[in-house]
């Protein structure tokens, strides 16, 4: 019964409630759905209003199209609003607020007359300005038949005999003519200016030019019967002049000196201002029916409160009876089975609630204690399934401790065995790289030394990607950001192959994208050795035709570009790489990614290990690319990547050197290089290659003696070997890098080790760049040069189209009439042996200002174009027989 009245108080209340806020919600409405809409559409028609008037004056004092069409925007906006307020002040307006509605529309139409009318005035200057107007009327006329006049009188008067008196009778002219003219000049440009200065001008010009016209006449005498005529017309044209400056300077500094302004100010801005009156007159009605709305709506709601106040204090002393009547019979018995809640909780699962009654609260205490009999039992099944979870936690924590260990086993191995690999290879690649320079080597020599070359490069390859593979299943590769400019990366990369493809016959294009033309930030390493693997495979597996790499800006889903900032500019480029060469079925695409397992092809060429593939994939999916091919047996594959790029501020990008480089070029100081290096056979390789080049070289076995050859050397710059007995490469550069007083030469790191931690260390060593070994020599000169500032003659590559190449070498007999009449004869007795190797050894022997001609004859050699040769040199053999 008392719950039943607690809630019918608790109804009562919650129903006065409802009615009080039905009405207050109703009040609310209305205010805002009218009134703070017709205000706020009021004070918007206001700006909008101001909008157009400042457009249209902004027009008439510039002339811009812009005000124009800000204009007609504004207008557009502006009769919005009218059309809202319309409606609205319909809904609920008062009858004041309508009438100024009314008004306000009636004044906006005379308003929206005008401004178009000012449009038309501005355009037309004549019509706008009737200064401007009244002289081009009255004065260009007599301006002109004055200047006639002035020129028949200079006509005639140089027609005369020359004497003194005609002399000065002609600079008379001539001043009164260059005074005229400056007075017509100043008069119109202050009509056109309004500059004060010009009006001062004007009357300096009006004292000359009267001045000139007085000495004019007085020299009447010495006058032609000609000239005495057009002095007749002069003067009466003068007069009819000068009346015209008067009536142009009073209506230039008249209001009306602008037709379209004075409009504006005399009726837009009367107009403008009534308009705007009426709006905030609007406005200010709309915010007192507001004011009065939203004070009715504060009444009722303190009524509501104070209703809902008196309600609960009401229910409260209702509530706090039934409380005391219910204590005795609900309260206590549910304060002693919270006693016993409490000690289960502190662990006695063996107390027991007293069942007092058989009512609800009986119930409870019986059904609490079965509870308590299900939580005992389910503590101790716990307890013996967290001993179980101990041990099996102290197996896992030894397990991964031993992966740990396992993991720094792999690491050192990987360490070691790619210095050891790595290292032997140099001195192989290096000598063979060497030897290739050598200009005496006959035909097998020259393919020996090839095919040493070739199986050490095979050899580093497989290595490189045993390694790799390692490394990436160990997840021992991180993503390393830095910028680059994509053209020169792309060229870098293909000039490494251009001499694999000539030699194999094969044409190697590249195409790059105007698009692509940018530098960008991407993992370099990661993108040159998916490429240098895909252009590897290409030229592997093509035995004739094109091999073609190409570079384009693709767009991408969003996704891919995330990897960057979202404030970053960013882009989606795509690399292709294609081929001629012996395809792949559609049986071996299906696994050509995964590792260890080969192609048909593959495996006929018994080169690889199935590997390089697998690392692109797994080296696109870590920089936030993709890889995919297409491929036809027998016709040729094309493998192709995009990757996410961050662009950069345009730069400059660094030269590359293309072709083989020989040596310095002529007048450059040999700079001096310090090689420092503990193997004998790396340090007689680099030394070598840098002498025969041209580099001042000295050498060192280990850190302490490189720095102190340093001191005395002071080389320009040092290739430091990292791994060294006594002192190690790290430790000897920090100790040059120390030495701040003494001059700090340029530090390139070399290392047989492939880790990227490595090339870390050595940078914060203090190194300027990191090379791994072994290296491509061209690799390492052109770093070398890009340090010391140096550049070299270099020997072009063939051209890459042997067809278009022919089509550009424009030779003639003439072109041989300098050059030893023994080597031609030599050349043209080789060139009928079809002796290849020869042509190219006779060609090697060319000066550098020959060098065209040595491209030109390369190119003919690789055609197979013999009885070109003999035809070009046949007379100079001639010539020597």
């Amino acid at each position: 019964m008392g719950f039943s009245l607690l809630v019918g108080l608790a109804f009562l209340i919650m129903g006065r409630n409802y009615l009080g806020n039905l009405v207050t919600t109703y009040q609310i409405q209305k205010t805002k759905g009218i009134r703070v809409p017709a205000a706020l559409t009021s004070a918007e028609a206001e700006a909008n209003l101001l909008r157009m008037s400042s457009h249209v004056r902004g027009y008439l004092a510039t002339g811009e199209s812009d005000y124009r069409r800000l204009y007609h925007e504004a207008r557009q906006e502006f009769e919005s609003d009218l059309i809202e307020l319309e409606t609205l002040l319909e809904q609920k307006g008062n009858e004041s607020d309508t009438q100024r509605f009314q008004a306000m529309e009636a004044k906006y139409e005379k308003w929206n007359q005008i401004p178009n009318q000012l449009f038309t005035l501005r355009d037309n200057y004549l019509l706008n300005e009737p200064a401007l107007k009244l002289l081009k009327d009255k004065g260009d006329r007599v301006i002109f038949d004055i200047q006639s006049h002035i020129n028949d009188m200079l006509d005639d008067q140089t027609q005369r005999p020359i004497s003194q008196q005609n002399i000065r009778l002609l600079r008379d002219i001539g001043i009164y003519q260059s005074s005229f003219a400056l007075l017509v000049s100043s008069l119109k440009g202050y009509l056109v200016t309004q500059n004060p200065s010009l009006r001062f001008e004007y009357g300096g010009h009006l004292i000359a030019n009267q001045k000139a016209w007085n000495q004019l006449k007085a020299s009447k005498g010495s006058l032609s019967s000609y000239q005495l005529q057009h002095i007749e017309d002069i003067e009466q044209l003068h007069g009819e002049f000068m009346e015209l400056p008067s009536q142009l300077f009073e209506i230039i500094e008249s209001e009306q000196r602008r037709q379209d302004l004075y409009i504006f100010n005399t009726e837009a801005e009367p107009l403008q201002k009534e308009i705007f009156i009426l709006l905030q007159e609007i406005v200010e009605s709309q915010r007192l029916e507001l004011t009065s709305e939203l004070y009715t709506v504060k009444v009722n709601l303190i009524e509501a409160q104070i209703q809902t106040i008196f309600g609960a204090i009401l229910a409260l002393i209702f509530v706090v009876s039934i409380a005391i009547l219910l204590k005795r019979k609900i309260t206590n018995p549910i304060s002693r089975l919270i006693d016993v809640t409490g000690k289960i909780m502190e662990g006695d699962f063996d107390s027991k609630a007293n069942v007092e009654s058989g009512d609800e609260i009986g119930t409870l205490a019986v059904t609490f204690n079965k509870m308590t009999d299900y939580l005992k039992a389910s503590r101790l099944e716990l307890e013996n399934h967290s001993n179980t979870l101990e041990k099996q936690a102290c197996k896992l924590e030894q397990a991964i401790e031993e992966a740990e260990e396992a993991n720094k086993a792999k690491s050192v191995f990987l360490a070691i065995m790619s210095h050891e690999l790595r290292t032997p290879l140099n001195a192989i690649l290096g000598f063979t790289q060497l030897m290739s320079r050598a200009p005496d080597l006959n035909q097998n020599q020259e393919e020996y030394v090839s095919i040493i070359n070739q199986s050490g490069e095979h050899l580093l390859c497989l290595i490189n990607e045993i390694i790799e593979f390692t490394r990436l299943e160990a997840g021992q590769t991180d993503i390393t950001l830095s910028s680059c400019h994509l053209p020169q990366l792309v060229n870098e990369i293909v000039n490494m192959f251009r001499l694999k493809a000539q030699n194999k016959g094969l044409q190697l294009t590249v195409e790059i994208d105007s698009e692509v033309d940018i530098f960008a930030k991407i993992d370099i390493s990661k993108v040159k050795q998916v490429l240098i693997n895909l252009l590897d495979n290409a030229l592997k597996f093509t035995d004739k035709g094109v091999v073609q790499l190409q570079v384009k800006r693709i767009a991408g889903p969003s996704s891919k570009l995330d990897l960057f900032s979202k404030n970053a500019a960013t882009a989606l480029i795509q690399f292709q790489v294609s081929d001629t060469g012996y395809g792949i079925s559609q049986d071996d695409l299906k696994s050509l990614f995964e590792p260890f397992l080969q192609t048909e092809s593959g495996q006929k060429s018994k080169q690889g290990t199935g590997l390089g593939l697998s690392i692109c994939k797994t080296l696109m999916h870590l920089i936030g690319g993709t890889i995919e091919v297409r491929s036809t047996l027998h016709q040729g594959s094309c493998f192709y990547f995009d990757i996410p790029v961050e662009i950069e501020q345009k730069k400059s990008p660094r030269s590359i050197i293309s072709g083989k480089i020989v040596r310095l070029k002529d007048g450059v100081k040999p700079p001096k290089i310090l090689i420092v290096e503990d193997t004998w056979e790396n340090r007689k390789v680099l030394s070598h290659l840098l002498q025969s080049v041209g580099y001042s070289i000295r050498e060192a076995k280990d850190g302490q003696e490189g720095f102190e050859v340093w001191t005395q050397f002071e080389p320009d710059l040092i290739l430091m070997d990292i791994q060294m007995p006594v002192w190690n490469g790290l430790k000897t550069t920090q100790m040059i890098r120390g030495q701040a007083h003494l001059k700090q030469p340029t530090i390139i790191a070399l290392s047989a080790s492939a880790l990227n931690s490595q090339r870390i260390e050595a940078i914060e060593a203090g190194c300027d760049a990191f090379i791994s070994k072994p290296f491509q020599e061209h690799y390492l000169l052109e770093s070398i040069a890009e340090y010391l500032d140096v550049t070299y003659a270099v020997e072009l590559y063939p051209d890459e189209n042997p067809a278009k190449a022919m089509e550009d070498a424009q030779l003639e007999p003439h072109c041989f009439e300098k050059l030893e009449p023994r080597w031609v004869h030599e050349l043209n007795h080789a060139a009928k042996q079809l002796n290849a190797v020869r042509i190219q050894n006779l060609l090697k022997q060319l000066e550098p200002e020959h060098e065209r001609l040595r491209v030109d004859l390369s190119s003919m050699v690789h055609n197979f174009d013999f009885d070109k040769i003999v035809d070009l040199t046949q007379s100079h053999c001639h010539a020597l027989v």
